[in-house]
């Protein structure tokens, strides 16, 4: 018999195992003492020093099944060896390009689960990866000895197979306990992002096993193997899982933890629907909620996160417990576990630089600048405002399993389902039949079953755009300049009053007010206030991609607004000739007035106006001029370059100083060569591009190019000599 003495909690350690000492000596009990026979660790896979449980305990990795077992499979996943070319934030890439289901082999960019947060039961999947022609790039992406920078050689084909199918996940690392959560069908997993698999995809089975694997019981079983004191060493590695064991749950009892699961999932994913990047999102939290003034909205949002939060520590108590006796765990069992398990009930630690909003308590200064967000959104016809206005109309999916859809619930779409255009957006009808559950979704889209002829085809679309709520931007640019009909703060002002109507000014002033800001323009104005914040929101897992773009003088005296997902190669080009040009001559015009009422014997005000208004001239056409010189690099962005590489070329005229700063630097990269993949890097420097497309297969595929793509000697004779080996054995 060997005695342990824990005291990694307790501070002085030494007094704390001195006095353990004591007890020990006087025969007293102290729950911080351990009497272990050692040959009895032998029974933990790796015989680790497993001290703080029973014999009992450690038997149970002998006598139940190992979690790799029955029909269940645990995978390790993809590694790209270079994420900031195959990997990017799902709002980068163009729609149509992004896949929704596992069939559809021509899309590039599918979901890639890869951690992230500490997130039990759901967490959003927000990374895609370029899995185009079964990953095509990646599998051809080399290092400089030749060899498969990814890991995707290691991966057999039957592994491979598991790709796109329904199963759990995990952050492999983690400073927080074992967060397992739904992985919905048509993922690609990676190895950040290990995965859990049951034959047949059964969602109920995989809903069970979701409950358990998030038990106290069977962290304490893997903790056990772990053998490591420190949190932030934890690993929580394929192997270790799999070798987990796994109780035989009676069906009662199985039905009651599927449905405990169950309501995990969807109580984190209502959470999520108020995330703007979250694949779920619907509205912004302050239009999830009634009211007649923010505050009142706020308060009633905290009171539903508060009330959620109660019931997934109700459902985890349950989980608890149900898997303890499951386990035939004994009530000092239990105690052991809970105590010494440390990580599993601590306060939840954002993991991979995500924003942690799921199950926060937020208060107004954040609930603001999302809804401020969500109303520059449907400005520029990325969100629909017709959910504010009828909530029956949004779609809430039920299925954790189900193929996510491309577009998130809240955008405005087309009758495909895809982005909206000037003549397909969807009418109110069809968003009815949406949400009404008697639509499918097939191939990335949403559909009308065949022989439902209750919605004609006539009826699927508006008439024509204007009878939708509000103007859009169709062309995705608006400009900071009171007298333009595209007026930022107008085309927000719109926005608020088709929601509020005539407490629309009120409710302006009110949010002004709480965001300590004069008004809506100096908001949007200040680089470091709306855009900084946006620049936050859409940073997550280590990118930073902005779809919002502020374009600035140099100082800031006059702004575009440009929106990502509306670029073309006339983008810059309507920016001078719309914008910049006729404020030009605006500006011209006053120059020659005050200029003629000064040789008239004009005032001192008039000679400071003339002098800030010829600064602004200068200003103008040195942005006209910038925007002039990138259009004619040539600039045709290319979305699936991802927004870093897309808004490179304009670095010089952002105004944020860390992300012009990066811009620089990732310009310098594209002019040295070092992202020749890009699309971007072809339509500037089409023949350096295409030479190296000549000795590197996956910038060759990159380009469509693969057909001028020269085999290296050693490779081709490599090749005939294995053809000749195989025909020879034959």
């Amino acid at each position: 018999m060997t005695i342990f003495i824990r005291v990694l909690d307790e501070d002085p350690k030494d007094a704390a195992i001195a006095e353990a000492l004591e007890n020990i000596i006087g025969h007293k009990q102290d729950h911080r003492v351990f009497q272990v026979v050692l040959e009895s660790f032998r029974l933990v896979p790796g015989a680790p020093f497993a001290y703080w449980v029973s014999d009992s305990v450690r038997r149970l990795y002998a006598k139940l099944p190992p979690l790799e077992t029955s029909g269940r499979a645990v995978k390790q996943g993809l590694a790209t060896a270079y994420d900031f070319r195959f990997l990017r934030l799902a709002w980068e890439v163009p729609i149509e390009n992004a896949a929704g289901d596992e069939q559809k082999e021509d899309k590039h960019w599918w979901l890639f689960a890869k951690g992230g947060a500490y997130s039990p039961f759901y967490a959003d999947v927000h990374l895609v990866v370029n899995w185009g022609h079964g990953g095509a790039e990646i599998k051809n992406n080399l290092n400089d000895r030749g060899k498969i920078r990814s890991n995707v050689w290691m991966l057999k084909d039957t592994e491979r197979l598991y790709f796109f199918r329904p199963g759990l996940t995990w952050p492999l690392r983690t400073t927080s306990g074992l967060s397992v959560r739904v992985m919905p069908r048509g993922c690609i997993f990676g190895h950040k992002g290990p995965a859990v698999y049951i034959q047949k995809d059964d969602s109920k089975a995989l809903l069970g096993l979701l409950a358990v694997m998030n038990s106290a019981s069977f962290m304490g079983l893997l903790s056990l193997q772990l053998a490591a004191a420190d949190a932030a060493a934890r690993s929580y590695e394929v192997g270790l899982i799999q070798k987990t064991p796994v109780p035989e749950i009676n069906l009662a009892d199985r039905r009651l933890l599927e449905q405990a699961a169950f309501k995990g999932w969807a109580l984190r994913r209502r959470a999520d629907t108020a995330v703007e990047t979250s694949r779920v999102f619907t509205l912004p939290a302050l239009l999830q909620c009634a009211g007649a003034t923010l505050v009142i909205r706020a308060q009633e949002w905290n009171e539903l996160i508060v009330s959620w939060d109660r019931e997934l520590l109700e459902i985890q108590t349950y989980i608890d417990a149900c898997c303890f006796n499951q386990y035939g765990m004994s009530d000092e069992d239990r105690v052991s576990i809970l105590q010494h398990e440390t990580g599993r009930y601590d306060e939840p630690i954002v993991d991979d630089q995500d924003d942690g909003e799921v199950g926060a308590t937020i208060d107004l200064t954040k609930l603001i600048p999302s809804f401020i967000s969500w109303v520059l959104g449907v400005s520029l016809g990325r969100f629909d405002i017709r959910f504010a206005l009828d909530k029956g109309i949004l779609t809430v999916n039920q299925d954790p399993f189900g193929t996510l859809p491309i577009c998130q619930p809240g955008m405005l779409v087309g009758a495909d389902g895809l982005m909206a255009t000037p003549d397909n957006i969807v009418s109110e009808e069809w968003l009815r039949k949406r949400a009404g559950g008697s639509m499918n979704y097939e191939d990335g889209k949403w559909v009308i079953p065949e022989g439902d002829d209750s919605l004609p085809t006539a009826r699927c679309t508006l008439s024509t755009d204007s009878a939708y709520p509000i103007r859009i931007s169709w062309p995705g640019i608006l400009v900071d300049d009171e007298n333009h009909p595209e007026d930022i703060i107008r085309r927000v002002r719109e926005v608020i009053d088709v929601i509020w109507g005539k407490q629309s000014e009120s409710i302006e002033q009110e949010a002004c007010a709480i965001l300590g800001i004069k008004s809506l323009r100096d908001y949007f104005r200040s680089p470091s206030v709306f855009f900084q914040e946006h620049l936050k929101r859409y940073s997550k897992s280590r990118r930073k991609a902005p779809i919002y773009w502020q374009l600035s003088t140099t100082s800031g005296s006059y702004t575009l607004w440009i929106y990502y997902h509306q670029l073309t190669d006339q983008t810059l080009y309507l920016c001078i000739t719309d914008y910049v040009n006729p404020k030009l001559d605006d500006i011209r015009k006053d120059i020659e007035r005050l200029q003629t009422e000064i040789a008239k014997g004009g005032t001192a005000s008039q000679r400071n106006d003339l002098e800030k208004l010829i600064d602004f001239e200068h200003e103008l056409k040195d942005l006209r001029d910038e925007l002039l010189r990138v259009a004619k690099l040539p600039y045709e962005p290319n979305l699936n370059d991802g927004v870093m590489i897309t808004s490179a070329p304009l670095w010089k005229i952002f105004r944020q100083t860390s992300w012009r700063k990066e811009l620089e630097e990732c310009w310098g990269k594209l002019e040295a060569g070092e992202y020749d993949w890009a699309h971007i890097a072809y339509s500037i420097w089409p023949e350096r591009v295409t030479e190296k497309c000549k000795i590197d297969k996956s910038i060759a595929i990159a380009h469509d190019l693969e057909h001028i793509y020269e085999e290296k000697t050693d490779e081709l004779k490599k090749r005939r000599r294995a053809s000749k080996n195989k025909g020879d054995a034959s």
